[in-house]
């Protein structure tokens, strides 16, 4: 059975970028734009996808999926590829590192669906 896959688990393992938390990424919702981090809101499994969802609840703000579901994969997969996983944005996610310059992560314009 699948478990859930967190950005923070992703980007530890594949990046070797320790101490790297959820709360450390920032995005905006792409439905009521309010900018969160990916800790705040609820994260779930959905047919082989973790699901980040908006903090009020407004549907998904960002997904990381293995290419081999098809959840959130239709047609040709867009998104960050890193390892086995796809993370897929649609706002940008920025990476705020205490003593660092913010990263920013470039959209992935396609509704998650």
């Amino acid at each position: 059975m699948k478990q859930i896959t967190k950005v923070e688990e992703v980007y530890r393992t594949q990046k070797n970028w320790q101490g790297i938390k959820d709360f450390m990424f920032s995005t905006d919702c792409p439905i009521c734009s309010e900018n969160q981090t990916l800790a705040e809101g609820e994260v779930i499994l959905e047919q082989g996808a973790t699901v980040y969802y908006c903090k009020y609840g407004c549907g998904p703000k960002l997904v990381v999926v293995d290419p081999t579901s098809t959840k959130y994969n239709k047609g040709t997969p867009l998104g960050t590829l890193l390892g086995q996983f796809i993370i897929r944005n649609p706002s940008n996610l920025i990476l705020s590192i205490p003593g660092a310059i913010p990263m920013k992560f470039d959209a992935i314009k396609r509704k998650l669906e």
